[in-house]
């Protein structure tokens, strides 16, 4: 999780940077509720929502309710483990290429 700063230093910096700081404290919130898209149905061209993740998966994607079913009735998936807390999908390194709803 990134480090957040103290909003009693936003006094010792110039106008400039703390707005700077404050715009990207802003996206980092919105980036975090900002509803995503369900990868594996993005791979068929349907925009369904996503809800849930696989915390078993080294490279996690954002997945709809059917298609974390799915994942968990699979041979090579079936032991994993599926979380809805999308705030905690955000927290993995590397997340890039998101599509989120317009």
């Amino acid at each position: 999780m990134p480090y957040m700063l103290p909003s009693e230093l936003f006094v010792f910096l110039t106008d400039e940077i703390a707005l700077i700081l404050l715009i990207y404290r802003e996206e980092k919130v919105n980036e975090e509720t900002k509803p995503m898209l369900c990868d594996p149905c993005l791979c068929g061209n349907i925009q369904t929502t996503a809800s849930r993740f696989c915390q078993t998966c080294e490279d996690p994607e954002p997945m709809c309710e059917a298609c974390a079913q799915l994942h968990t009735r699979q041979k090579a998936t079936k032991g994993h483990e599926i979380s809805s807390d999308m705030k905690q999908f955000h927290q993995h390194e590397g997340l890039s290429n998101l599509t989120y709803v317009q």
